[in-house]
């Protein structure tokens, strides 16, 4: 593909410290998660990279909401990752802009750890006619 594709490195400058934020909360969450599908599912996972998005809906019933959702964001996020890879050596930039919108909407719902100004940064980006994702 001969297109010229830019890409755009933004910083929202808001700073976070991982001892004293939700990190250990969600690695505490997601260390449930593959517990709970080891035990539902039988399955012998050491981490959620180890799990398809089909074990982990067959263990859902097996962990509380919250729980689940931050699972979800880090199995999606897996498989999101390995499709990006494909989409830019295939040169697809529509495909790549999706996933990368895609993988913020995860980020800031299932994972819950965007901040307003990220949020104002990605929708910004939906708007100028060019922009493949953020």
């Amino acid at each position: 593909n001969s297109k010229t594709v830019y890409l755009l490195i933004t910083n929202t400058n808001v700073s976070h410290s991982l001892g004293s934020s939700e990190y250990p909360t969600r690695v505490a969450q997601c260390r449930a998660a593959v517990e709970a599908i080891r035990r539902s599912v039988g399955v012998s996972v050491t981490a959620l990279r180890d799990v398809s998005l089909s074990q982990l809906e067959q263990a859902q019933s097996a962990m509380d909401a919250v729980v689940y959702k931050r699972a979800r964001h880090v199995v999606a996020e897996d498989a999101r990752t390995q499709s990006a890879v494909a989409a830019l050596r295939a040169g697809d930039y529509h495909l790549m802009g999706r996933l990368m919108f895609e993988s913020h909407a995860s980020l800031r719902d299932d994972y819950e750890v965007s901040c307003a100004e990220l949020d104002v940064l990605v929708e910004a980006a939906r708007e100028p006619e060019g922009v493949y994702g953020c």
